[in-house]
């Protein structure tokens, strides 16, 4: 009796969270059609915002650049391909190093016991979510950056790109380390 009774609650507990999904991911559709819907029915109130202007740069003294909320929205995509491209730069110049180094010693040099411990916990970080990683990179790593470097703005893309780092580390220590390990000695 108290089986079936469990089973029921687990049941229902799972149908709650899925439930909470739907409607978060339908929240999520709501708040982005209501901030699209002006750029989508009055498009003569954003010049900026046409497919032609998408590639050109802006009118006036912005140049090219991606403001969609300030006072008067520029819409370019070269920031958005730029500052894409620096952070993964950074990203591959910081995670690349470390993770074939990392490889190599787990494979090479490490003892069978160390090589065990490392293994495991290098995967581990390919669990921390991205969302994690990006407060992580906002509040601490950008602070400790901006007073080490001198910085000017705490939102760039060194910051960005260690934190997308740490999102590269464990997959490309897993797939060098398993390169490796298949080699013949």
């Amino acid at each position: 009796m108290s089986g079936s009774r469990a089973e029921r609650l687990i049941e229902a507990g799972i149908r709650l969270s899925a439930g909470l999904v739907i409607v978060s991911l339908a929240l999520i559709f709501i708040f982005v059609g209501k901030e699209a819907l002006p750029l989508l029915l009055q498009p003569g109130s954003y010049p900026s915002a046409s497919l032609s202007r998408l590639f050109l740069p802006q009118e006036g003294e912005y140049g090219f650049s991606w403001q969609p909320v300030s006072a008067i929205p520029q819409y370019s995509l070269l920031p958005l391909v730029v500052g894409t491209l620096k952070v993964t730069l950074v990203a591959l110049l910081v995670a690349l190093p470390v993770a074939l180094s990392a490889a190599v010693f787990s494979t090479e040099f490490a003892p069978f016991w160390l090589r065990e411990l490392i293994k495991p916990v290098i995967e581990l970080l390919a669990g921390i979510p991205s969302v994690v990683l990006g407060f992580f990179a906002l509040m601490v790593l950008a602070t400790w950056l901006q007073d080490l470097f001198g910085f000017t703005y705490r939102l760039n893309a060194v910051s960005a790109g260690i934190a997308m780092s740490l999102a590269v580390i464990p997959v490309v220590y897993t797939v060098a380390e398993d390169a490796l390990t298949a080699l013949s000695r």
